[in-house]
């Protein structure tokens, strides 16, 4: 309807929804209400769990696209994200580990001989890295969780498939598996220092570097001695403790040439990468 002249006319509002101005003042003396203060949006029923229990938080990034990324390998490809994130580069391990050692083994020969020194270095230090995580980057927990994860490792190792085996060759089967295990966190530390941050990956090369000499020692020395008609008794120390040597050797190797270790760990890993 059209307002003739001299008609009311509703005042102007302000913020808030409160009349304002000279006609509003006219109208209602004058007397307003304070605006009031928006209400802050808020979830109803249980705050869900953040996603940094789950992958932790990511390290500001260290690495350029352009610089440490192999090539025919994408800047932005998993193997560089998770690689930032030590929880999620720990659940990638653990979970691979765990489906080949678990739920999709080999035959026997090839689980030995190919699958155990990858995958059992991957489960148990995925383990390891995934709770040693949530400490902030702790290396000395880091360590001390690959061999606890190691040592149970063999316990379990132990019971599931060697249970027959002797005390000694249990008591030598848990450090082999903590050793092995307590080297892929001396290189993944090591590793971790370089901004090529896809060279993490690398942490468990070493471990299935002796793991693999391992078995397949064993092997050929289970045939040499079944073809000789004797024990091995001897041989089989001697073995033993050679490995074990070696394992320990490694872990004052590995700091001392870092170079190596990552220029070893970049090309490997920049392989895979390039295939996965």
């Amino acid at each position: 309807m059209h307002a003739g002249p001299g008609a009311w006319t509703p005042p102007p509002y302000a913020a808030g929804g409160y009349p304002a101005g000279a006609g509003a003042t006219q109208a209602y003396g004058g007397q307003y209400p304070a605006a009031p203060a928006p209400v802050p949006w808020q979830p109803y029923g249980l705050p869900s769990i953040p996603a940094s229990v789950f992958y932790g938080e990511p390290e500001p990034a260290a690495w350029l696209p352009d610089e440490g990324v192999p090539t025919g390998v994408r800047a932005d490809s998993w193997w560089i994200r998770f690689a930032h994130d030590q929880r999620r580069l720990g659940l990638v391990f653990l979970a691979v580990g765990f489906i080949a050692v678990f739920l999709r083994q080999a035959t026997f020969l090839l689980q030995l001989l190919f699958g155990a020194p990858i995958f059992e270095e991957a489960f148990k230090f995925g383990l390891a890295a995934y709770l040693a995580s949530f400490a902030r980057r702790s290396g000395t927990l880091l360590v001390l969780a690959c061999l606890a994860a190691g040592a149970g490792f063999g316990v379990m190792e132990h019971y599931l498939t060697y249970a027959e085996e002797g005390r000694m060759m249990f008591l030598r089967r848990i450090a082999f598996h903590a050793t092995a295990t307590s080297l892929s966190a001396v290189t993944y530390l090591t590793l971790r220092g370089d901004p090529r941050v896809i060279v993490r990956w690398g942490a468990t090369i070493p471990a299935v570097f002796v793991h693999y000499l391992n078995n397949a020692g064993a092997l050929f020395l289970g045939i040499a001695t079944a073809l000789a008609a004797s024990d091995g008794e001897r041989q089989a120390i001697v073995f033993v403790g050679a490995i074990q040597a070696i394992l320990l050797l490694l872990h004052g190797v590995v700091p001392l040439a870092p170079g190596a270790i990552r220029a070893m760990a970049h090309g490997v890993v920049g392989f895979l990468a390039r295939r996965v």
